[in-house]
């Protein structure tokens, strides 16, 4: 029996640890694949001309510049507003829901990662299901089955790109968006077809396992938000326009909690006290109608023009409940006593006592144990509250 050389036991014990390090998922794959590349080299099994040729393929350079336009199309804020568009759009027709997001994961698989076009539409689609009281499965399958037609009818896969690399590597014609575009495109309208017409009437009208055992409520309804959430826009020359948050009447003399802030495309939420309401501004509010009505007084226009409920699903903003614990250290205290919103960056709207929600002068309630407070802001304020004691 033939014994094996040494860099053939060189090259086992290195596709042994490159497999054993992705397993364990204590390192990520990509740095496990220059790991290996810099092992083959110092090895010597191969040179290092060849250990570093593969960056001067095509295809490489290709696949890098296909995560580059991913990440800018969704760091731009290109992609959630297309989600956004794509929310608006589908209404609450299942069929709709399907044809949508269907049709867009295709689309953008055009031009994206098949992954990355599936998450960035995900958190669009599960928004639109719920809302319309239809099974998250019944959207999100016909989304991922269109991401992966899409993937079809382009050249902008790894596989086909490492394809075309292949041909033109002999001195072949490599291949074009026109040559996937034809059989790929008759692929995603046959599927979409088969979708709407039978497949949807296959598609799993259960709820899983997970989502049955813990159901997620919907605070906004639990909490009554849509009756004292009112929009506010300020016009040039009112006394609010070009002074600071904490400055106005909103939350000291009025008892009314400002939830976010649209400026332009950009919105603040939760919005900071020292933040600067310029004019034109929408102040997204909550409180009772006769307090928010004041404002008229201060060359306002009050109404719900639809802002918070065409704002981006992807916005880094979670709505949150916080219940005070029976030792909690804020007990008996008020959140204006703790600086809350300073502290840790987070905007009470509401609170939930025996059975009722109270969504006007939250700041100014004593605080009891067993007291549900109703928050908006980021994630990462989110997490920091969770790790204080009595919350």
């Amino acid at each position: 029996m033939p014994t094996l050389s040494w860099p053939e036991i060189t090259l086992l014990l290195i596709a042994g640890a490159a497999f054993a390090l992705i397993l364990s998922n204590r390192i990520r794959p990509d740095i496990v694949a220059v790991l290996v590349l810099l092992g083959l080299g110092v090895s010597g099994i191969l040179p290092p001309e060849q250990a570093l040729a593969g960056f001067s393929k095509p295809a490489v350079i290709t696949i890098v510049g296909l995560f580059v336009i991913t990440a800018a199309l969704e760091r731009t804020g290109v992609v959630q507003r297309i989600a956004t568009g794509l929310a608006y759009l589908s209404g609450t027709s299942e069929t709709r829901m399907v044809a949508v997001f269907m049709g867009a994961g295709a689309l953008l698989s055009l031009v994206m990662n098949n992954i990355a076009a599936g998450a960035v539409l995900l958190p669009a689609a599960v928004s639109v299901a719920r809302q319309s009281n239809v099974r998250e499965s019944r959207v999100l399958m016909p989304l991922a089955f269109g991401t992966l037609l899409g993937g079809m009818a382009t050249l902008f896969t790894t596989a086909n790109i490492i394809v075309s690399g292949s041909l033109q590597a002999p001195g072949q014609h490599g291949l074009t968006m026109l040559d996937f575009l034809p059989s790929g495109g008759a692929m995603v309208l046959a599927g979409m077809l088969y979708m709407l017409l039978i497949g949807r009437r296959l598609l799993p009208n259960r709820e899983s396992v997970g989502r049955a055992m813990v159901s997620r409520p919907n605070l906004s309804q639990t909490y009554q938000l849509d009756e004292r959430l009112w929009e506010v826009r300020v016009h040039p020359g009112s006394p609010m326009a070009n002074h600071r948050l904490g400055e106005t009447v909103l939350g000291a003399q009025l008892g009314l909690t400002v939830v976010g802030i649209w400026h332009d495309r950009e919105a603040k939420i939760p919005p900071a006290t020292d933040e600067l309401i310029a004019p034109e501004d929408i102040l997204l509010v909550t409180g009772r109608e006769e307090r928010v009505r004041q404002l008229e007084a201060q060359h306002t226009t009050i109404g719900r023009f639809g802002y918070h409920r065409n704002a981006s699903p992807n916005l880094s903003v979670h709505l949150t409940e916080v219940v005070i614990g029976p030792r909690s250290p804020a007990i008996g205290q008020t959140l204006k006593d703790l600086r809350f919103r300073t502290k840790f960056g987070l905007t009470t709207v509401a609170l939930w006592r025996e059975g009722r929600s109270y969504r006007t002068d939250v700041g100014d309630f004593t605080l009891q144990a067993g007291d549900a407070l109703l928050m908006v802001g980021a994630p990462g304020r989110i997490r920091l509250l969770a790790e204080e004691p009595g919350y």
